[in-house]
């Protein structure tokens, strides 16, 4: 998170909020799985290495 805030304060983006308050922002959100998680269980993506790729 503070090097994404570092980066967007260069390009012209700041980011006002703090580590911790993002993490307590997401906290709140209770348990999910992601999008790209889900595909994976769906067998829709595979993970080569690094890479994931669609099926």
């Amino acid at each position: 998170m503070l090097e994404a805030k570092a980066t967007g304060a260069c390009i012209g983006l700041p980011i006002d909020l703090q580590p911790e308050d993002c993490h307590s922002i997401t906290c709140k959100l209770g348990t999910f799985k992601t999008s790209m998680l889900q595909d994976v269980e769906a067998g829709k993506v595979a993970c080569e290495g690094s890479e994931f790729v669609l099926i």
